[in-house]
């Protein structure tokens, strides 16, 4: 994909541990999304898991969105 797109968009985070890293090797960016739903719960680790990886690893994460369309 890196020939043709710079950047890409998750909709979620949960089992993306390793997207930054591979998104760094071939020089994409990310947008990271935390889905939202009807459990409070789920909610609070999914915005967790954002927060988490978008500190670590600030150099390939541009944006944040929490919420879906």
């Amino acid at each position: 994909l890196s020939p043709r797109v710079g950047c890409l968009r998750l909709y979620s985070v949960r089992g993306m541990d390793l997207v930054p890293e591979v998104a760094r090797e071939h020089g994409l960016g990310l947008i990271l999304g935390a889905w939202i739903g009807r459990d409070p719960a789920d909610n609070e680790r999914e915005v967790a898991g954002l927060i988490h990886l978008a500190r670590q690893h600030p150099d390939v994460v541009q944006a944040v969105l929490v919420g879906n369309e």
